[in-house]
């Protein structure tokens, strides 16, 4: 697998279309956007979800690549 360098022009134009969408969005860089409930249970089944996936892979049998 060859590893390919960044582009920096890549690299500078995800910078400024990441600095566009926060300024867009009245993101002042220091306060987090308040929530409009108490418990986002959205977050909270998202991150669970995503928590069992990644213990499912990391759990995996290493024997089962196929890399010979």
């Amino acid at each position: 697998m060859k590893i390919v360098p960044l582009n920096p022009r890549w690299v500078g134009l995800a910078i400024l279309l990441v600095g566009a969408a926060a300024w867009g969005q009245g993101y002042d860089g220091r306060s987090a956007p308040m929530l409009e409930s108490k418990v986002p249970w959205q977050a909270v089944v998202c991150t669970i979800a995503c928590l069992l996936a990644v213990c499912a892979i990391a759990f995996k049998n290493a024997r089962r690549t196929h890399l010979d």
